[in-house]
């Protein structure tokens, strides 16, 4: 089988084709903007809290895809925390997890690229 031919496996799609530097630092600079709106954006209730963090998740998952998304968002939750002064929590990192992966699969710009069977032609 050709280089070119090769097929990619539904968990080979969930890598990123390269990431360069300008990919880096754009991913660094979203874990910095997903850091700010939830900690200074956010609004804190009583029993609520309400929060705009899951933009900067979405602009990963749509250029990066899940990988991209679970890298900010697990990130962002671990580094917020810990510049606020609190130990972080792995059910709620588990949660961002799973929310980059959610938010990845649904919204990556390579449409079709998750697919658990094949189609027939």
């Amino acid at each position: 089988m050709n280089k070119e031919t090769k097929k990619v496996g539904f968990l080979a799609s969930f890598l990123p084709q390269r990431l360069g530097t300008f990919d880096f630092v754009f991913m660094a600079l979203l874990v910095a903007l997903n850091i700010v709106l939830e900690r200074f954006v956010g609004w804190v209730g009583v029993n609520t809290a309400y929060g705009i963090s899951f933009v900067a998740i979405i602009f990963a998952a749509v250029q990066y895809g899940p990988l991209g998304a679970v890298l900010v968002s697990c990130l962002g939750d671990v580094l917020g925390t810990v510049l606020s002064g609190r130990v972080p929590v792995i059910g709620f990192t588990v949660t961002a997890a799973v929310q980059g992966i959610i938010y990845g699969i649904v919204l990556y710009k390579r449409r079709g690229a998750y697919r658990l069977y094949k189609t027939p032609l």
